[in-house]
């Protein structure tokens, strides 16, 4: 997986999904995961400048294809690794030693 827990990252924008995979006959974006126009509604309004904390990321089959599915900590939210537009921040773990800088 590319993206940890922890790491920020920033969510593209509907055109910009749309523009990449198309609508489906429901009028959301035609993915593996549909990306709806209240999800788009959601991330602008809870999420500043479209940047979301990942949760954790898994791996999900469809149509006999992996695909790694990330969840947010700011809402309910889950994207798929392409319909994320860049990594704003990555948060290392800290080794514990280094705080007590034990040696």
């Amino acid at each position: 997986m590319r993206y940890k827990a922890g790491d920020k990252v920033r969510v593209k924008t509907w055109k910009q999904m749309e523009k990449v995979h198309g609508l489906n006959k429901y009028g959301k974006i035609g993915n593996v995961y549909p990306f709806s126009k209240n999800m788009e509604e959601r991330v602008n309004k809870n999420c500043v400048d479209r940047v979301v904390t990942i949760r954790k990321g898994e791996l999900i089959k469809r149509n006999e294809k992996l695909y790694t599915l990330y969840s947010m900590e700011e809402d309910n939210f889950c994207f798929l690794e392409n319909e994320i537009e860049e990594i704003i921040e990555v948060i290392t773990p800290i080794n514990r030693f280094e705080i007590l800088d034990i040696r």
